[in-house]
This record gives C-alpha cells, structure tokens and sequence, in this order.
C-alpha cells in the first residue's frame, strides 16, 4: 500500500473510530447497516479532503521577490514618519502575508528604515527624504502573498513622480519576470 493511500486509511479509521465512540448507536444499529456504510465513505472522503488541504499548505521552494525605488516621492509623505510607518503596515497587510516581527529604525530628523520579519520571509523600506525617494523590497516564499497590492499600497501613500520596479521569482534559479503592477490578482 503507498503511503498516500495508508495515510488515508489510518485517516478515515481514526475519523470512524471518533464518530463510533461518539455516536455508538447509530453506528452500530443492525438495522441501519446500509446507512453506517454510507457513513464509512463520507468519513473516507472527509480524510481526502483533510489531505488534500494539508497537502496544499506545504511550503514550496519557490518565491517572489519584489523590489522598487520610488522616485519624486511626497516630500510631506516622506516626511511623517508614523505615516509611513504605517503606510508600510498597511502595505504588507494588504499583500496578504504575516507579519511576525517589525523593526523601525530612524535616522534623525526624519530617516527610516524598517524591517519586517514574516513568515513567509521579509520585507523593508529605506527612506531618502532629502532625495524625495525610498527603496522598498518584499520577499515571500509560495503563491499567497501578492506584490502588487504591496507596490499599489506604497504608491498610494507616496505618490511618487517615477517608480523602477522588478519582480522576480526565486527557486533553484531567479528569472525576472514582467512586472504589472495595475493587474491585481
């Protein structure tokens, strides 16, 4: 037996043996042999499923790596330091991933650099107020996380004059890729 097929089976016998413990009379009703039958296979497909979602949250060896420079940035924007901090919050929420750690860093007077530890990987802004601009990258492992509604986040904050951005994809190898950053998935 593979082992796909033992996992479903010790699966599907675990879910039977709870809904048996739980619910002994209808399990074990003789008149109603055809029904616990019924049951049996609903429970097998139950523990499919169970497996098949499991199966989809393993962490694949593959990312995204956005990077972009802001160019002619609000110089107001750039400026308030809460503002862009939490800009940038709301930059990494909206692209969906997890935020495990944040790290702000300010260079007086108004400098910043944070760094955001996610469970997917990281993300950080360098701000240069004296140059109107910042860098920003956001790195994350899988499909989940989008990095165009990460970049349409920091653009709506920043509403800067020219953008330079590159999105790549990260496996055995790194391939750059088009980047859109008005089509959001």
């Amino acid at each position: 037996m593979n082992p796909l097929n033992r996992t479903l089976l010790e699966g599907s016998q675990s879910l039977q043996h709870f809904f048996c413990a739980s619910y002994p009379l209808f399990f074990y009703n003789a008149r109603s042999a055809e029904v616990t039958n019924s049951v049996r296979y609903c429970i097998l497909w139950i523990a499919l499923a169970l497996q098949l979602v499991a199966s989809e949250d393993e962490h694949l060896f593959s990312g995204k790596h956005f990077v972009a420079s802001y160019i002619g940035c609000n110089q107001r924007a750039l400026a308030d330091l809460q503002g862009m901090l939490d800009a940038m919050d709301g930059a990494v929420r909206a692209s969906g991933a997890t935020v495990l750690n944040c790290v702000p860093h300010i260079f007086p007077p108004n400098g910043l650099t944070v760094v955001y530890l996610l469970s997917e990987s990281h993300a950080s802004l360098h701000t240069y107020p004296e140059y109107g601009a910042c860098f920003v990258d956001l790195f994350t492992c899988g499909e989940h996380p989008s990095p165009e509604r990460f970049d349409m986040a920091l653009r709506e904050y920043l509403r800067p004059e020219a953008v330079n951005a590159r999105l790549f994809l990260r496996h055995e190898g790194t391939e750059e890729v088009a980047y859109e950053p008005f089509r959001v998935p």
